[in-house]
């Protein structure tokens, strides 16, 4: 797989964050948390107003040629039994939902930050665990200090 990827991780509040991006081959909620378990870490979860805005800026930072096929990253969010939970086990104790957001078919299941934090793209959306999509090509990786 030939991939972009920060080369250091990033220090925020006790942890660590990775960008990884890969612009030749897209990949599934599955991929991108296999991605973060080869890095001994998890699919990002998201805690707080500032823990959101420091992601959001990390990926909107990531150098790319930011495309509509760049907009989107995993987040470690998925929906177990209409219950949404982070990968990593840790509470649900914030939301950064877009409008109209979470799907409540039951079908879009895991979750997905946008980069772009204009008025119309700034939050998470739910999204298809197992569908590959080109315009999710970025995943955030977080692990303990």
């Amino acid at each position: 797989m030939k991939d972009k990827s920060s080369t250091e991780w990033t220090s925020f509040n006790g942890y660590q964050y990775k960008v990884i991006a890969n612009f030749t081959v897209q990949f599934n909620f599955s991929f991108a948390q296999n991605i973060c378990i080869s890095l001994d870490s998890n699919l990002v979860s998201i805690h707080s107003t500032e823990e959101n805005n420091f992601v959001s800026d990390l990926i909107e930072k990531f150098p790319t040629n930011y495309t509509e096929l760049t907009k989107f990253a995993w987040i470690g969010l998925q929906q177990d039994c209409n219950v949404w939970k982070w990968i990593d086990g840790s509470p649900m104790d914030f939301q950064n939902w877009k409008i109209n957001e979470p799907d409540i078919s039951g079908r879009k299941e895991c979750g997905i930050i946008c980069r772009d934090k204009s008025s119309l793209c700034n939050g998470w959306e739910s999204w298809y665990c197992s569908k590959i999509s080109q315009t999710i090509t970025i995943t955030v990786c977080k692990k303990p200090v």
